[in-house]
């Protein structure tokens, strides 16, 4: 039933963009070309996704806490489904992996402060690098829940420590104290431009080097609700379509100070402006399916920035 729901969804979206062209073609309207492309990338993604379920037999759903958290990336501890976006992070994690195996071969340690996530994240993708005894994570987030400090617990309990603090004031953490800062997801939900430059520079600060991960603005599929064009619209249109009904892991909003609370909650960026937030990084993109999906900045000391930043030849994997 899942795997039928998943064509059928393929299928009304192929038909939509039929429907549309068709329409603008009798009205003599030249067709939007962000609509176009978003209509063909949803299509494609669902027929994907659909493959995806009748190879792999559908994904376990996600529970409310993880469709609601502020990080995209607070995975759970056990272990990970088998799913497109988790391969994703798989292959991004390879990045991570260089840069704590640089800081171990220079000073033999890697001090990790992990903006927004939570221990889980390291288990799945990382289990190799906490393993190592001389690797320490300090992840700084603005509250955790009961279950999320239990789950810190397990043999590396002892080099792991939960912090509360907020991403954009980092003023207790001196400077350079940690080897890597690491954040998955979570610049584009500290607010707008100024919140963004502020947890930028504490990122700089604290570490000595530094891998930071956030969507793509050009990405025709918003990520954290799954719709074609969403983050394209106006705001007015936004808080309407999320007051009017469920998009994708989002509940219909309650009141429009719900739905304002939501559409407010992410700011995504485009290469340009990712890139003076971390001047002197080298900007990766993640390409999917032939589009860039999201970036990665990634530098610091020793780093120089690849000629081919910010462009769809330095990609993450």
């Amino acid at each position: 039933m899942l795997i039928a729901s998943k064509w059928s969804r393929a299928y009304c979206g192929h038909c939509t963009l039929l429907r549309w062209c068709l329409a603008g073609r009798r009205t003599g309207l030249q067709p939007n070309r962000h609509v176009f492309i978003a209509l063909r990338a949803y299509a494609a993604l669902a027929y994907i996704e659909a493959a995806c379920a009748f190879r792999d037999g559908p994904p376990p759903l996600p529970t409310r806490e993880m469709m609601m958290s502020t990080s995209a990336d607070r995975t759970p501890t056990t272990a990970v489904p088998l799913s497109p976006a988790n391969r994703f992070r798989g292959a991004r994690f390879a990045l991570v992996r260089s840069l704590a195996a640089q800081s171990l071969e220079e000073s033999g340690r890697c001090r990790i402060i992990d903006i927004g996530g939570l221990p889980g994240y390291w288990r799945a993708f990382g289990a190799d690098v906490i393993a190592d005894p001389r690797v320490t994570i300090t992840f700084v987030n603005l509250g955790y829940t009961d279950a999320e400090r239990a789950a810190a617990d397990g043999p590396e309990a002892e080099r792991f420590q939960l912090v509360t603090g907020n991403a954009c004031e980092l003023s207790a953490i001196p400077a350079l104290a940690f080897d890597l800062a690491h954040s998955n997801s979570v610049i584009e939900h500290v607010g707008r431009w100024t919140e963004m430059t502020a947890m930028a520079n504490e990122i700089r600060r604290v570490a000595s080097r530094h891998y930071v991960q956030t969507p793509y603005w050009g990405f025709p599929i918003e990520p954290h609700n799954r719709t074609p064009a969403f983050h394209w619209l106006p705001e007015q249109w936004r808080y309407r379509l999320v007051l009017s009904r469920k998009l994708g892991f989002w509940d219909r909003a309650t009141s429009v100070d719900d739905a304002m609370r939501r559409v407010h909650s992410i700011c995504l960026v485009d290469r340009r402006q990712f890139a003076a937030l971390f001047p002197g990084s080298s900007i990766y993109s993640e390409i999917v399916y032939g589009l860039t999906k999201s970036l990665v900045a990634i530098g610091g000391e020793g780093l120089p920035v690849d000629p081919r930043s910010n462009t769809r030849r330095l990609r993450t994997a």
